[in-house]
């Protein structure tokens, strides 16, 4: 007989095809395990007979008739022995008096406890409140960085980006909540959007402003270190000294008549000063010895180091404080208001909460 025909244990009633099994010589199998079952169950009293000896054979076939004969015939629907005077089969339920199978029904109210037992499961797991805003900020946080750098790469305000960062807010919120949405999450989803559309624009306006005052403290501090290691000449002393004859002569209340196009913050020759002011200066000049030359020289130096300093704080301290300003004016285009010819800021702030508690909500706007 070929290896794909089935060889059925007349017993159990299972394959024992790939099994050690015993075969009679009616061509019938059965199963080491039931052949040996057999053979260990004791046998009835019966009247003292010659003993012969049996062939393997003719003992496989007593032990097959005997399996038989206490088993009953096989159930019609899987081949399963059933016992003598079984009605239904403990295999598969199949029912000899009507002839079909049970089969196990699960009722409605049942199958509804069971899935709702298991959404319930998953919530707690999965989903609720607290994941949604798990998966809410981490959303805010991937739509503010891009955002951010978008706008400080390009250094334009483009506004449909609010749609992004909203999508990725309300997308976070709809996500951890798996399916238990609603207006809480989609007013979840627009809080997240506002403040992430907030904060971002914030962010990339402190780090303009911080730009700016990096730049001038770097232009500051160079043409300082250019001052401090450069000698003063006797030309530049001079020129300081008619300076010093200017103020002098404004504190008094003179009248100075000034060449045209000249002031005290432009003029470094003799010609750019009031008639008499250089010959001063140069009288006072040549009035000192060497060394008064070059105390003066130095003292000079230090003052003008010391006024650039104070200068440079002050401008950066002014250019810092521009944020909160700047932040303000950004949100209203710079115009004081939103213009019905440009969709500012504030413009797409609102879509982007609408398109939040939209997406958040999952479009429920019940509970």
């Amino acid at each position: 007989m070929g290896e794909g025909v089935s060889k059925i244990c007349v017993r159990c009633g299972m394959d024992c095809s790939g099994k050690p099994r015993v075969k009679d010589a009616q061509g019938r199998y059965m199963c080491r395990e039931c052949a040996s079952a057999m053979r260990a169950r004791p046998a009835a009293p019966v009247a003292a007979a010659p003993i012969v000896a049996a062939h393997d054979d003719d003992l496989m076939a007593s032990l097959v008739d005997d399996s038989v004969k206490s088993q009953g015939a096989p159930c019609p629907g899987c081949g399963f022995p059933m016992k003598s005077g079984a009605v239904l089969c403990t295999r598969c339920g199949f029912n000899t008096h009507t002839g079909t199978a049970m089969r196990t029904m699960v009722t409605a109210d049942q199958a509804e406890k069971e899935e709702s037992s298991g959404r319930t499961i998953g919530i707690q797991m999965n989903g609720g409140p607290i994941w949604a805003m798990v998966f809410g900020a981490v959303g805010a946080l991937i739509g503010g960085l891009i955002w951010s750098v978008i706008t400080y790469q390009t250094q334009m305000d483009i506004g449909p980006l609010a749609l992004l960062v909203a999508a990725c807010c309300g997308g976070g919120v709809a996500l951890g909540a798996r399916g238990d949405t609603g207006i809480h999450t989609g007013l979840m989803g627009a809080g997240y959007a506002a403040a992430t559309l907030l904060i971002a624009r914030y962010a990339v306006i402190d780090q303009f402003v911080h730009d700016a005052v990096e730049q001038v403290r770097r232009e500051v501090d160079s043409a300082a270190e250019d001052f401090r290691v450069a000698l003063m000449t006797d030309d530049e002393a001079q020129v300081s000294i008619a300076d010093d004859v200017v103020i002098e002569a404004e504190d008094r209340g003179e009248t100075l008549r000034w060449p045209r196009g000249q002031t005290l913050e432009t003029a470094s020759r003799p010609g750019d000063y009031p008639p008499g002011i250089w010959d001063k200066a140069q009288r006072r000049w040549r009035g000192m010895d060497a060394a008064a030359r070059e105390k003066y020289k130095a003292d000079r130096k230090a003052a003008i180091e010391e006024e650039m300093r104070v200068a440079s704080e002050e401008l950066r301290a002014a250019i810092s404080g521009a944020t909160d300003e700047a932040f303000q004016e950004s949100l209203t285009g710079g115009g004081g208001g939103i213009s019905r010819r440009r969709r500012g800021p504030i413009y797409w702030l609102i879509i982007g909460v609408i398109v939040g508690f939209g997406i958040g909500s999952g479009g429920k706007l019940h509970e």
